[in-house]
């Protein structure tokens, strides 16, 4: 199978992919999980449902991804579980993760919803933790409108997720052996994923080579960047295109240019505009109540005294976004598109 890995179940979407990787894990309820502290809340999502508590890390400055260094610092007696989310297609530093995990005992958990085909230095994503979730909802790279896949090396935990996707019954014998819901994935839907499946990697070249071509046109720009890792650049699975606006030398809001790219033709948009720990479910008062529920270590006003400032900086500042659709058009659209956007600046 794919991502070397030779169990794959196939779920309803890739925040229940999440949700069921950890709830297979059987880590205590109140126990802690670290998670980025920018990208979709999706992540949150999941392991609040999974009885757990988030502990936001925040990200790495060139690629947008989870902080080995973060991650390392934020471990705490109750973390159980890293969740190395592959933002935009660029693979999270593994390597450094896995070892972190290794010596601190934790499951490293990967989110490749945006990352299918996705290598670090030629070895595949969803090789390294204990389950990967991949997403085929709307508009990621293997879209069948919603949908996802989880895959694992670990038979065991394979056989708790087939249980726990299908309302907790046992798959050969139909006896309910725990509560759970209906996370499975239609018969349509699979049959519309495995065309794209088989074209994986001839799709993610053709988005690579849209992105190079996006980058060619920006290049030099005093105040944007394309968001990428250098040395991660050839095992992007690019999702998506992000941009980065420097404060200091654009005159302009994040917000403002945006607007102007898409007022010439650029279908820049705003990236999420707050920290993922500033949600309203982590205000005080919402948060006293679900940690004391779970028996969390945390105090109610943690998540809103927390510094996560690279991630602060991308939400209130920075980030932009080009969608992955743009990565599927003509060579020219998207020469036309980077022109816009330096006409905008």
């Amino acid at each position: 199978m794919a991502h070397s890995c030779h169990q794959g179940i196939a779920v309803s979407s890739g925040t229940a992919a999440l949700h069921l990787i950890l709830a297979a894990l059987e880590i205590p309820r109140g126990d802690e999980v670290l998670i980025p502290a920018y990208g979709c809340p999706a992540v949150d999502a999941a392991v609040l449902t999974a009885g757990l508590t988030p502990v936001h890390v925040d990200i790495d400055p060139r690629s947008g991804c989870i902080s080995p260094v973060a991650v390392a610092s934020a471990v705490g007696p109750r973390s159980a579980a890293v969740i190395a989310v592959h933002f935009a297609g660029a693979p999270a530093d593994l390597p450094s993760l896995d070892r972190i995990c290794s010596r601190r005992g934790l499951a490293l958990v990967e989110d490749a919803c945006l990352a299918p085909g996705a290598t670090w230095k030629g070895r595949s994503v969803g090789s390294w933790g204990v389950a990967t979730a991949f997403s085929m909802g709307w508009r990621k790279p293997i879209s069948v409108g919603e949908g996802g896949v989880i895959v694992t090396r670990d038979a065991i935990l394979a056989s708790r997720m087939r249980r726990l996707r299908c309302c907790g019954q046992d798959p050969d014998s139909g006896e309910l052996r725990t509560a759970s819901l209906n996370f499975r994935l239609s018969g349509w839907l699979a049959a519309l994923a495995l065309p794209q499946l088989r074209e994986r990697d001839v799709h993610r070249l053709q988005r690579g080579a849209r992105a190079t071509e996006l980058s060619r046109r920006l290049a030099e720009l005093p105040s944007v960047e394309p968001l990428h890792a250098p040395d991660r650049w050839e095992g992007h699975a690019w999702g998506q295109y992000w941009l980065l606006i420097d404060g200091d030398s654009c005159p302009r809001s994040a917000e403002a240019f945006a607007d102007l790219c898409q007022a010439a033709g650029a279908p820049v948009v705003r990236g999420w505009s707050t920290p993922n720990r500033l949600h309203p479910v982590y205000a005080r008062d919402r948060a006293n109540t679900w940690l004391k529920e779970r028996d969390a270590s945390l105090p109610p006003d943690w998540y809103e005294t927390q510094e996560t400032s690279v991630a602060d900086d991308f939400a209130f500042h920075r980030a932009c976004l080009l969608g992955s659709d743009v990565l599927r058009c003509s060579r020219e659209r998207v020469g036309r598109i980077g022109d816009a956007i330096r006409q905008s600046l």
